[in-house]
């Protein structure tokens, strides 16, 4: 008998839902276009024209576990939005090309300093 704790399976569905929710929240999707879609208005919200639009470039993503889940999420922030990807791990692992920092469970709140910084610019969109 075989014995596995499918490592990795599901890193990448999760990951993409995890992206979407990001996308849903920076661009006011729950909270702005899908009102909009049951009235039938479209505004232009989430968009660049927009007053409380949040761009993903060049802000930063704190992951809290380098495993399958965290490192396929620093993957896709770091190459697929240009985010900056600091992280904590508690297994001493190589560190991923991708985050700019990678320590121990104990630097966890300068992590989130780091992450909620709201760097680029942008209003705040409730995150």
């Amino acid at each position: 008998m075989v014995v596995t704790n499918l490592q990795r399976t599901f890193a990448p569905a999760i990951t993409e839902t995890g992206i979407g929710l990001l996308l849903c929240l920076t661009r006011g999707i729950v909270r702005d276009y899908m009102p909009q879609f049951y009235k039938r208005q479209m505004k232009p919200v989430g968009t660049p024209k927009s007053p409380d639009y949040v761009e993903l470039a060049g802000r930063t993503m704190g992951i809290v576990g380098m495993g399958g889940i965290g490192s396929a999420m620093a993957r896709r922030a770091h190459y697929g939005f240009d985010m900056r990807v600091v992280a904590t791990d508690a297994k001493p692992l190589p560190k991923p090309e991708y985050p700019a920092e990678s320590h121990d469970p104990g630097w966890f709140p300068e992590m989130a300093t780091q992450a909620a910084a709201h760097e680029g610019g942008g209003k705040k969109a409730g995150y």
